[in-house]
């Protein structure tokens, strides 16, 4: 079995919403993680982008100027590059919080006879 094949058999599909009580925890930190990387990564390409620029214009810019305003100029253009993955981290949350809650109310009934029992 490939690679992109596993990937299909353990993840939920890109464009559908995850349906509760298909979430795994392995499923949330995917989706987290996948949505961490691309905004660490578009802070990491606007410094690269300012660093450039910089000689282009004549100036000298240090390393830690460019990393604060990289943060800066990708925390609000993340939003509208990602939205689709950021929708599908709060689908993927959701789902993972619904299963929990629902895994919640069916043993809670469980753990109070129990308690009456003793």
């Amino acid at each position: 079995m490939g690679i992109s094949a596993m990937r299909h058999t353990h993840a939920p599909d890109a464009g559908s919403s995850p349906q509760p009580g298909s979430v795994t925890t392995r499923h949330l930190v995917q989706a987290i993680g996948v949505y961490a990387i691309a905004r660490l990564l578009l802070v990491a390409v606007v410094a690269a982008a300012i660093m450039a620029v910089g000689p282009l214009i004549g100036r000298d810019v240090d390393f830690l100027i460019a990393a604060v305003f990289a943060v800066l100029i990708s925390m609000p253009l993340s939003l509208a590059v990602f939205a689709a993955q950021r929708k599908k981290v709060n689908a993927t949350i959701a789902a993972f919080d619904a299963q929990r809650t629902a895994s919640a109310a069916r043993t809670s009934p469980q753990f109070r006879k129990a308690g009456r029992r003793s």
